[in-house]
């Protein structure tokens, strides 16, 4: 299990890692490097690791879920290692939502944005082009905001010109998501949603 948190002070880390005293079983590796005017702290548990609890827990998913839990309220979170890209406009007076996975571009209409948000809970991260998209849909999944990349925020950090996608289809959109993520000026998708 990889786990992240960014720090505005590196002093900071005592801090955060006082939840682990509650975990004094596990052995994890602590790796830091500086992102931005932050420091991006990564701590790493070897999954087996938590076969030790098997005593208090009934599986290794279990013993993880739990410690994940603690962890979250302690401000980690998950190093995410996929992602989807979410896009939604309006079309001819319809709510319609466009979902990147593995299997291509979905369509949804607001009748069916709850499969949707289905899908996209299975990723630990959602990457958009803007966040005005997150409001259609954070009403039914307000988690959301605890795994969203937002491209237009991104390239604005870093300099960059954020191109119009005004009378982009749903599909033109995500596919430009995918080729300004290519630029590698970006912090990576994976680097943590909280600010420091």
């Amino acid at each position: 299990m990889k786990l992240q948190t960014l720090l505005k002070d590196s002093s900071e880390i005592d801090e955060k890692l006082e939840f682990m005293k509650e975990w004094e079983e596990l052995t994890y590796r602590l790796d830091s490097q500086v992102l931005g005017d932050c420091y991006l702290f990564v701590l790493e548990i070897p999954d087996e690791d938590f076969d030790k609890s098997l005593d208090i827990f009934a599986s290794r998913e279990e013993a993880m879920g739990a410690f994940l839990s603690v962890a979250t309220e302690s401000g980690w979170e998950l190093v995410p290692e996929t992602y989807t890209i979410y896009h939604a406009q309006f079309e001819d007076g319809k709510l319609i939502a466009g979902l990147k996975t593995e299997e291509g571009i979905q369509r949804y209409e607001q009748t069916t944005l709850e499969n949707m948000i289905s899908n996209m809970a299975k990723f630990p991260r959602i990457v958009v082009f803007s966040y005005d998209v997150i409001t259609y849909i954070k009403d039914i999944y307000p988690d959301v905001d605890y795994k969203v990349y937002v491209l237009s925020r991104e390239l604005s950090r870093v300099g960059k010109p954020i191109p119009s996608i005004e009378g982009m289809s749903i599909e033109e959109v995500i596919e430009l998501i995918e080729k300004l993520l290519k630029d590698e000026s970006l912090p990576p998708i994976s680097k943590p949603v909280m600010e420091c």
